[in-house]
């Protein structure tokens, strides 16, 4: 069972507009897939602490977070990430997103929010270089595109 924990609305109606790279440009390289795990274990550390007890962690965690914590190696964890985790590729101020989660970027609302200060003709050259940051990419301004989706579920 995969939980999905990014880009969710509880309305019947939903949108992502970002700027960003199609979700196959990103390289899931060994180093993401060990951000993913760590990631994924502190979710499972922190739903612990919240309440052991609680009948969703025993039914839907605990076994996988056992499992997690017996882990040592980074290359055990980097395999176990392959093999068992969703790759949910949102790091810091980027988003998987879109109707059908295939695209990584910055949502006009955290841009708005976490960089007021950028300008409109510079956006595409910041999510560029944030993008290399965080991914080990090497994107221009030429790959980087605008993505505006709405659907309704009804």
């Amino acid at each position: 069972m995969k939980i999905r924990r990014g880009f969710v609305s509880n309305s019947s109606s939903s949108s992502f507009v970002a700027w960003g790279v199609s979700e196959e440009k990103i390289i899931s390289a060994d180093s993401l897939y060990l951000v993913i795990f760590n990631k994924e274990l502190k979710y499972y550390n922190a739903l612990k602490k919240e309440n052991p007890e609680w009948d969703a962690y025993r039914r839907l965690a605990k076994d996988k977070h056992d499992k997690m914590l017996s882990i040592n190696t980074d290359a055990e964890k980097i395999l176990y990430a392959k093999e068992n985790l969703e790759i949910d590729k949102s790091l810091g101020d980027f988003e998987q997103g879109g109707q059908e989660n295939d695209f990584v970027g910055i949502t006009i609302s955290k841009m708005l929010k976490n960089h007021p200060d950028i300008k409109f003709g510079d956006v595409k050259a910041f999510v560029a270089i944030h993008l290399n940051k965080s991914y080990g990419t090497n994107f221009t301004t030429d790959d980087i595109s605008y993505r505006e989706e709405g659907w309704y579920n009804g």
